[in-house]
C-alpha cells in the first residue's frame, strides 16, 4: 500500500472496480485513521497491483471448499509463502500440485482479512524445469491416450475446399504472418480472435476463444505459434485445452512449433502440422489442386481447339476442293444438256412447222365438209323427231286409250290386281278412281 506522506505525493493504483474507487477515495481525505476493514481494504487494493510470478517448492497442499491451499519454499534460505487458487484456475493450469514439486505460481499478494495473514492468490501454475513439465507431459499424455481421444477414428476430415477459417493465435507473433502469406488467393473468409499463445496463462484465453468459435460459422478452426520449449508450449499441453478441442463440433488444424515440437494439441487435433506454414498450406491444397487441374483443362482445351481448328481447315481445303470439282462437272453436265435441248428445240421447232401446215390443210378441208355434215345432222334430228312423237304416250290417249295405275305403278297384266283393289284410270284430260269389280283373263 502505498500513503502519501506530507507535502509528498503517491502513485495511484490501478482500480478494477467501483468498489476500489470508493476506497482510493478514503486516501485522499485528510483524515488518516482507518478502521482495521477499511486499512485491510486499501492495502489489498495496492497489492494488486504487484502482479508477480513467484518460484518455490510445494510443502503441503490442501482442497477446502472448491480451491486449494499450498506453502511454497525458498530453498534457498527457507522463506516461505502461503498460497490458494480457485478451484476453476487449478482446473484450467493443469498442474497436479504435490508436495516436493517445485512451480512458478502466478498471481498477487493479499491479506485474509479475518486473520490477517498474507497470502499469494494464485491464478495460474506451471512446473519448474524441464525433467518435471516432461514428466507431466508424458503422464497426461498415456491418460488421455486411453481414453482415446487421440484416436485416428475420432478425427473429422479436413473440407476439401474450406473457405471461412476461424484462427486463433497472436496478433504479435510471427504465426499469423506465416500462416496468411502461405494461405493463397482463394477467397477465404478469415475470422481471427487474437489470443495470448504464450505459457500456461494463455490458456483461459486459449478457451474462451474456442468457446467463441463454437457458435461461428466456420468450415474449420485454425490454431498456430511458433515453436518453443516445452515450457513455452504449456498452454498447449494443457488437459483442459485438449478435451475442448475433442469436443469442437468443425475440423480443428493445429500449427504449432516447429518439426521437432509435437504438443498434445496436435495429437487430439484432427490434423497437425509441424508449421503455421504448414497449416496454410494444407488448407490451400484442395484449392491448388482444383487450380492445377482448370490450369490443366485449359491448356488441353487450348490445344485440342487448335487441333480441331487445323482438322477443321484442311476438311475445308479438301471440301473447297471437292465441291470445285463437283461444280465442274455439273457445268460440264449442264453444257452437254443445253446442247441437247437446242438440238431438240430445233428438231421441235421443224415439227411444228410441219404440223402447222397440216393444220391448215385439215382447217381447208372441215370448212368444205362442215355444210354438208350440218345438213345431214338436220335430217337425223328430223327422223328422229317424228319417231318420238309417234311413241308419245299422250297420242295414244287422245286416240282413246287409257293407263291404269296400281300401288303407284303402270298397271301391264291383270296378274298381281286383285278383285277390290283401287286403281287409277289415267285419261287425256284427267284420272279416274275404280275398284276392281271382276278380273277376266283373257286365254292365249
Amino acid at each position: 500500500m502505498i500513503i502519501r506522506k506530507p507535502g509528498g505525493s503517491r502513485k495511484r493504483p490501478v482500480v478494477n472496480n467501483r468498489a476500489e474507487q470508493e476506497i482510493l477515495a478514503l486516501t485522499d481525505q485528510t483524515e488518516k485513521t482507518f478502521s482495521i476493514s477499511v486499512f485491510l481494504d486499501l492495502v489489498n487494493t495496492g497489492l494488486r497491483t504487484f502482479d508477480a510470478k513467484v518460484r518455490g517448492e510445494v510443502t503441503s497442499v490442501v482442497e477446502r471448499g472448491g480451491h486449494y491451499y499450498f506453502n511454497l519454499k525458498d530453498k534457498e534460505d527457507g522463506s516461505t509463502l502461503n498460497c490458494l487458487i480457485w478451484g476453476r484456475n487449478y482446473r484450467v493450469c493443469g498442474v497436479q500440485l504435490a508436495e516436493g514439486m517445485e512451480i512458478v505460481a502466478h498471481g498477487f499478494p493479499s491479506v485474509y482479512k479475518p486473520n490477517g495473514r498474507l497470502s499469494f492468490q494464485a491464478d495460474s501454475l506451471e512446473l519448474q524445469g524441464d525433467g518435471a513439465l516432461l514428466k507431466q507431459f508424458e503422464e497426461l499424455k498415456a491418460r488421455l491416450a486411453g481414453e482415446g481421444l487421440f484416436a485416428p477414428e475420432r478425427k473429422k476430415p479436413i473440407p476439401l475446399f474450406p473457405e471461412k477459417i476461424g484462427l486463433i493465435t497472436s496478433r504479435q507473433g510471427e504465426a499469423i504472418h506465416d500462416f496468411s502469406t502461405n494461405l493463397g488467393r482463394f477467397g477465404f473468409k478469415i475470422s481471427f480472435i487474437d489470443s495470448r499463445v504464450e505459457g500456461v496463462q494463455a490458456v483461459p484465453l486459449l478457451l474462451s476463444a474456442i468457446r467463441r468459435f463454437k457458435k461461428a460459422d466456420i468450415d474449420v478452426l485454425v490454431l498456430v505459434r511458433g515453436g518453443g520449449s516445452l515450457e513455452s508450449l504449456l498452454s498447449f499441453n494443457n488437459e483442459a485445452l485438449v478435451r475442448e478441442i475433442a469436443a469442437f463440433p468443425k475440423p480443428v488444424v493445429s500449427g504449432i512449433g516447429h518439426e521437432q515440437d509435437v504438443s498434445l494439441v496436435d495429437l487430439v487435433a484432427d490434423r497437425s502440422t509441424s508449421t503455421p506454414t504448414g497449416a496454410a498450406k494444407l488448407l490451400s491444397y484442395g484449392w491448388e489442386q482444383a487450380r492445377a487441374r482448370v490450369d490443366l483443362a485449359e491448356r488441353q482445351i487450348r490445344s485440342s481447339f487448335r487441333e480441331d481448328l487445323h482438322r477443321a481447315g484442311t476438311l475445308t481445303r479438301e471440301l473447297g476442293l471437292a465441291v470445285r470439282d463437283d461444280f465442274r462437272r455439273l457445268l460440264d453436265g449442264f453444257k452437254r444438256h443445253e446442247s441437247r435441248l437446242k438440238e431438240e428445240l430445233a428438231k421441235q421447232r421443224g415439227w411444228l412447222a410441219s404440223a402447222g401446215e397440216i393444220v391448215k390443210r385439215s382447217s381447208a378441208s372441215l370448212r368444205g365438209a362442215f355444210p354438208r355434215l350440218l345438213s345431214a345432222g338436220r335430217d337425223r334430228l328430223a327422223a328422229m323427231e317424228k319417231a318420238l312423237s309417234l311413241s308419245d304416250p299422250s297420242r295414244q290417249l287422245k286416240l282413246g286409250y287409257v293407263l291404269a295405275h296400281a300401288g303407284g305403278k303402270l298397271v301391264r297384266s291383270v296378274e298381281g290386281i286383285f278383285q277390290g283393289e283401287k286403281i287409277t284410270l289415267q285419261l287425256q284430260d284427267g284420272d279416274i278412281l275404280s275398284e276392281v269389280i271382276n278380273i277376266d283373263k283373257h286365254g292365249k
